[in-house]
Formats: C-alpha cells, sequence, structure tokens
C-alpha cells in the first residue's frame, strides 16, 4: 500500500512538474509571440512610412512633369507667334516694296 502511495505520488509529482514545464513553456511562448508582434508592426509601421514618402515623390515627379511640359509648350507656342509675326513682317516689307516698285513706274 505504502509503495502505491508513493508511486501515486510520484506519478503526481511527476504531473505537477510537466504542468509547471507547460506553464512556463506558454509564458514563454506568449512573450515570444508578443515580440514578434512589436517586431512585426514595427516592420509593417516603416514599409508604410516608406510607401508614403514615395508616394510624395511620385506626386512631386508628376507635378514637376506637369510644369515641365507646360514650359515647353509655352515655349512651343511663343517660337509660333514669333515665326508669324516674322512671317508677317516679311509679308509687309514685301507688299509695302512692291507697291512702291509699282508706283515708281
Amino acid at each position: 500500500a505504502k509503495r502505491s502511495c508513493d508511486s501515486q505520488l510520484s506519478r503526481v509529482q511527476a504531473l505537477e512538474s510537466e504542468a509547471e514545464l507547460s506553464r512556463t513553456l506558454a509564458n514563454s511562448l506568449r512573450a515570444q509571440m508578443k515580440a514578434d508582434k512589436e517586431r512585426y508592426e514595427s516592420i509593417i509601421m516603416a514599409l508604410e512610412s516608406h510607401m508614403r514618402h514615395l508616394e510624395r515623390e511620385q506626386v512631386e515627379r508628376e507635378r514637376l512633369d506637369r510644369e515641365r511640359l507646360d514650359e515647353e509648350k509655352a515655349e512651343r507656342e511663343q517660337a509660333q507667334i514669333e515665326r508669324l509675326d516674322r512671317e508677317r513682317l516679311d509679308r509687309e516689307r514685301v507688299e509695302a516694296y512692291t507697291e512702291r516698285l509699282e508706283r515708281e513706274r
């Protein structure tokens, strides 16, 4: 009977030891999961911040491209105006010269 009691006591102690080990492991895993979660959240926040930075850069690049295109268009329009003005002046000179020649005849 004593041996049976000692055997049961040993089994109970082994189970208590196993339960304590399980609690320790569970607590360790919880702590590890918390640390992993914080690390992943930090990585996600850094990636989101980087994406916002890239989006701002893209918006700025698009704005600069639009400005450059607008400037190029304005330059082309100005060059065309100047060319048309030169052509008009040339025609007026030719017409004036032609009129003078006709008057001198």
